[in-house]
């Protein structure tokens, strides 16, 4: 059954839950959790907004699936920066932890601030996101593209000059951006969607009957 905002806004009013720095519990009949985590990004086409696109990057590919997926057991992670609409967002799915995941969300810019972000490591960073840019693409994968392109406003020629741009950041601008992150989490709302078995301490509980 699919709910409307409206049918679900007494449910989600009730239990509390829209608190600031407090995790909302979404417990829906389902064998499985996922969780998902955002914070606010710097703005679109900036050195701002680029550098954090670095920093998701690395972090999907290396210290979250370390702690996630390797040691937390959960089928998958990832770590997004969605410049235009101003989010940077984590997520994990088929958890068989989603507290201790999003714990490991809310602290992994203060464990990562004091690592050393190394320009052959950076380099190889962008390497990668300029390669989805130039590759040669399906029609297909055009047809997709530019479906994404009209959603976000993000005509082809911008979106190049973003690549470009990536090629003059440092190492030291992605430092930058982590201690911005740092901060902004400390702000932010965290949900959980969960089974019966998944989730053992109560919290406030949004109970979604499907």
């Amino acid at each position: 059954k699919e709910f409307t905002m409206e049918e679900l806004k007494k449910e989600i009013y009730a239990s509390k839950s829209i608190t600031k720095n407090q995790i909302q519990m979404i417990k829906i009949p389902i064998q499985t959790s996922f969780t998902n985590f955002s914070t606010l990004s710097s703005d679109y086409c900036t050195k701002e907004g680029l550098s954090e696109v670095v920093l998701a990057s690395w972090m999907e590919n290396h210290v979250l699936w370390d702690k996630i997926r390797t040691t937390g057991g959960a089928y998958g992670t990832g770590c997004l920066s969605e410049n235009p609409i101003n989010r940077f967002s984590f997520n994990s799915y088929r958890d068989p932890n989603p507290i201790g995941s999003i714990n490991i969300f809310k602290n992994i810019f203060t464990e990562i601030k004091d690592l050393d972000f190394s320009k052959d490591e950076m380099e190889k960073v962008i390497l990668s996101l300029y390669a989805s840019i130039i590759c040669p693409v399906s029609p297909k994968g055009r047809g997709e593209q530019g479906f994404n392109d009209l959603i976000y406003a993000e005509p082809e020629d911008l979106r190049k000059k973003k690549f470009e741009m990536l090629l003059s950041l440092k190492p030291s601008d992605v430092k930058a951006a982590i201690l911005r992150l740092e901060e902004a989490v400390k702000k932010e709302w965290y949900a959980v969607i969960f089974c019966d078995k998944s989730v053992k301490n109560s919290g406030n509980i949004i109970k979604i009957p499907l």
